[in-house]
């Protein structure tokens, strides 16, 4: 997590994962994903709820809003659901069904 939200440290991090070829993943709901595409992007959860579009509702929620970052965006360096998609012994991601692959760059 950024602990400042500079311009050049969010620069840095996408040519790094550029550099390493990297994509990032984001997993969500059916409903969330439908505010997604009226906001026309992943949002936080904060946006989300300040626009007042439907999104899942999760256990962590209020402790994500203690900890300061209901404002943050969760990104993941891999696909939480992929093994489970595979049929390999894991459990699908708690997120969702959909899982949305990013290019940084």
């Amino acid at each position: 997590m950024f602990t400042e939200n500079s311009k050049e440290n969010i620069e840095k991090l996408v040519e790094c994962l550029r550099v390493r070829g990297a994509t990032l993943w984001h997993a969500c709901q059916f409903q969330d994903f439908v505010s997604y595409l009226e906001i026309g992007g992943i949002p936080s959860r904060e946006l989300l709820e300040q626009r007042g579009q439907e999104f899942t509702p999760f256990d962590t929620d209020s402790r994500d809003k203690e900890n300061g970052v209901w404002d943050k965006v969760f990104i993941n360096l891999a696909d939480f659901g992929d093994g489970f998609a595979k049929g390999r012994k894991c459990t699908p991601t708690a997120f969702g069904p959909i899982a949305l692959e990013v290019d940084p760059g």
